[in-house]
């Protein structure tokens, strides 16, 4: 109960430290278009693995793939997920996930399989968003699910609802946002997995702009998941997927990234190592590295 409640206490502090920036923010107006508004804002940095600001103009189209690859002891994914975005007003926008397992293999018990994951949609709302000449400061909420549409290997085979904040300040040089949120599993007491917590934090530095023409900035993430199982789970119902029980523990990620924009094109590298993590099943559960490449084409450009 201990961690949990720093986990809560430190979200506040972080949350009220951005509302207090935006607060007390000047006078509104469109920020200058040089470093990280050097292009519009479906084309400006943000985050990697960390979710939400994901708000772009009314009507516009987005469409990134994502290959992952996952390596933890004695288990290997090669991932790719395709998302479509649509700006629904300036406020607030549509996210369709569609997830799929390229490969998985467990060198210890020689499984594997692959296929289709759950399809999600996600909503994301503006609550505050505060501009100046030098500054752009954002605080929105998320709600999403996901049902049950792939094969049960990769399938929770049930609905999951995922709800989160973020909030984040970006100016020409730099970018800082977090990101709190949590995933609950759906379905009867007794075979729901648990409860997942997670805690993202970055910031980034522009490194290189012209305007109108594209935008680089290094960033670096801390990811933060803990794992919170049901005590109430019935051990004697099979389980509804592979993985659906969770490990006790947590594990804290460090991100490093690169992301490169243009007029309709966005890029962004990288890679999570783990620097904490602890399991009740060490052994088994011990993550070694994740590493992802996005590429997002934004379909209509806006004016």
């Amino acid at each position: 109960m201990g961690s949990r409640l720093r986990f809560i206490i430190l979200l506040g502090t972080l949350l009220l430290t951005f509302l207090a920036q935006s607060a007390f923010a000047e006078e509104e107006e469109d920020p200058t278009p040089v470093g990280n508004f050097a292009l519009p804002a479906s084309q400006q940095p943000g985050p990697f693995y960390s979710f939400g600001s994901n708000i772009i103009d009314k009507g516009q189209w987005q469409i990134t793939g994502t290959p992952n690859i996952f390596k933890s002891t004695g288990e290997r994914f090669v991932e790719f997920d395709t998302s479509i975005l649509y700006g629904l007003s300036e406020r607030s926008s549509l996210l369709f996930t569609l997830p799929s397992t390229i490969k998985y293999s467990n060198a210890a018990t020689d499984d594997s399989y692959n296929g289709l994951g759950d399809v999600g949609l996600q909503g994301e709302y503006t609550l505050v968003d505060h501009s100046t000449k030098v500054s752009a400061a954002q605080i929105s909420v998320i709600a999403a699910l996901s049902v049950p549409s792939g094969k049960d290997r990769v399938s929770y085979n049930g609905t999951t609802y995922f709800l989160a904040g973020t909030a984040n300040y970006m100016s020409p040089s730099w970018l800082q946002y977090v990101s709190p949120g949590m995933v609950i599993f759906g379905g009867d007491l007794s075979t729901r997995p648990g409860m997942l917590y997670y805690l993202d934090i970055g910031m980034g530095r522009n490194l290189y702009s012209e305007p109108g023409q594209y935008i680089s900035l290094f960033l670096l993430e801390v990811n933060g998941q803990l794992n919170s199982p049901n005590p109430y789970i019935d051990a004697t119902i099979p389980t509804r997927a592979s993985g659906s029980v969770l490990q006790d523990g947590y594990f804290i990620y460090l991100t490093p990234s690169l992301f490169i924009s243009t007029r309709s094109l966005a890029f962004q590298i990288g890679a999570s190592f783990p620097v904490s993590q602890s399991w009740t099943n060490a052994i088994d559960q011990s993550v070694d590295y994740t590493a992802s490449f996005n590429v997002t084409w934004t379909v209509n450009k806006i004016p």
